[in-house]
């Protein structure tokens, strides 16, 4: 353990996946009565397609970006994320597609959602995930002022106690950030109207 008293970590404890894009304009042509299911599908199979083994994904941290041409403007800055979580990606993303991921497609014409998965791999802490979790929702509070709009709690107690290494890091603002390259012309937050106002505003309090 270093002298600053926080675990290290090896660069091989983190691993990425492809990236998943949402297809929500196969997802409707199927019509209404199929959208939930042809997108929780689509879900699966991209991230089983990848040759993950069920008690790894079981463990994994998932951030769940917009792609288009705005993006959310949050109390210090804008940023693409919605949403960072962690668990059984095809199990917890098909529970966020009922509940509110079914309705990001509103947001705008060309709205496009991305979900960018890791697995935090590390022998003998099968918790470890969680403070990967914790670590991505500190990064975001610190350069938006706020967690995600989705995000109910910054989880604190996971967010400390681990020393990542320089790769690490760079991961991590780049799964937050715009990306390089990438030049939205508008960033939007919800009005009073929007069903999502109170979840955009509680972020800025959670704890």
């Amino acid at each position: 353990m270093p002298s600053n008293g926080k675990e290290s970590v090896a660069q091989s404890e983190i691993k990425r996946l492809t990236p998943i894009v949402l297809d929500y304009k196969a997802a409707q042509a199927d019509g209404d009565d199929r959208f939930l299911r042809h997108l929780r599908k689509q879900m699966r199979e991209s991230i089983l397609g990848q040759g993950v083994k069920n008690q790894v994904i079981k463990r994994s941290v998932y951030i769940v970006r917009l792609r288009g041409s705005f993006l959310i403007a949050y109390q210090k800055n804008f940023s693409p994320v919605l949403y960072i979580g962690r668990g059984d990606a095809p199990k917890r993303l098909a529970s966020h597609l009922k509940s509110w991921l079914l309705h990001v497609h509103k947001f705008g014409s060309d709205t496009t959602v991305e979900v960018q998965i890791i697995l935090p791999l590390r022998q003998g802490r099968k918790d470890f995930y969680k403070y990967v979790e914790g670590r991505l929702l500190q990064q975001h509070a610190l350069n938006n002022g706020c967690i995600p709009l989705f995000n109910a709690r910054r989880e604190i107690k996971y967010g400390k106690d681990i020393d990542y290494n320089q790769t690490h890091e760079k991961l991590f603002r780049k799964l937050i950030k715009i990306g390089s390259g990438n030049r939205p012309w508008w960033a939007i937050q919800p009005t009073p109207a929007n069903p999502f106002t109170t979840l955009y505003h509680k972020g800025t309090n959670a704890n």
